[in-house]
Protein backbone atom coordinates (compact mmCIF):
# COMPACT_ATOMS: atom_id res chain seq x y z
CA UNK A 1 0.00 0.00 0.00
CA UNK A 2 2.57 2.42 1.13
CA UNK A 3 4.68 1.60 -2.52
CA UNK A 4 1.67 2.86 -4.23
CA UNK A 5 1.20 5.81 -1.97
CA UNK A 6 4.63 6.82 -2.33
CA UNK A 7 4.19 6.38 -6.56
CA UNK A 8 1.35 8.18 -6.76
CA UNK A 9 2.77 11.38 -4.70
CA UNK A 10 6.03 10.88 -7.41
CA UNK A 11 3.70 11.42 -9.82
CA UNK A 12 1.84 14.68 -8.44
CA UNK A 13 -1.45 12.86 -7.94
CA UNK A 14 -0.89 13.17 -3.98
CA UNK A 15 -0.06 15.66 -1.75
CA UNK A 16 2.99 15.36 1.07
CA UNK A 17 -0.44 15.78 3.87
CA UNK A 18 -2.82 13.80 1.43
CA UNK A 19 0.13 10.88 0.76
CA UNK A 20 0.80 10.92 4.75
CA UNK A 21 -3.10 10.55 5.89
CA UNK A 22 -3.50 7.75 3.36
CA UNK A 23 -0.80 6.07 4.49
CA UNK A 24 -1.56 6.76 8.62
CA UNK A 25 1.73 7.91 9.64
CA UNK A 26 3.02 11.69 9.97
CA UNK A 27 4.19 13.90 7.55
CA UNK A 28 7.34 13.25 8.70
CA UNK A 29 7.92 9.95 8.62
CA UNK A 30 6.46 9.97 5.07
CA UNK A 31 9.80 12.38 3.93
CA UNK A 32 11.68 10.07 5.79
CA UNK A 33 9.87 6.95 3.47
CA UNK A 34 10.08 9.24 0.32
CA UNK A 35 14.08 9.33 0.78
CA UNK A 36 14.48 5.89 1.60
CA UNK A 37 12.35 5.33 -1.82
CA UNK A 38 14.91 8.01 -3.61
CA UNK A 39 12.40 10.22 -3.72
CA UNK A 40 13.34 13.73 -3.99
CA UNK A 41 11.89 15.47 -1.01
CA UNK A 42 12.65 19.10 -1.76
CA UNK A 43 9.07 19.66 -2.97
CA UNK A 44 7.58 17.54 0.15
CA UNK A 45 10.45 20.00 2.39
CA UNK A 46 8.42 22.71 0.90
CA UNK A 47 5.22 21.88 1.10
CA UNK A 48 5.69 20.42 4.97
CA UNK A 49 6.88 23.49 5.25
CA UNK A 50 3.54 25.55 4.14
CA UNK A 51 1.22 22.87 6.00
CA UNK A 52 3.02 23.66 8.71
CA UNK A 53 2.87 27.33 8.83
CA UNK A 54 -0.89 27.22 7.58
CA UNK A 55 -1.60 25.23 11.09
CA UNK A 56 0.09 27.60 13.24
CA UNK A 57 -2.21 30.02 11.97
CA UNK A 58 -5.08 28.28 13.58
CA UNK A 59 -3.06 27.87 16.84
CA UNK A 60 -2.78 31.24 17.25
Amino acid sequence: MKKKIIKLFAEGKLSLTEASNTAGISAGEMMDKLRESGINSKIALEELKNTLNNSLRFIK
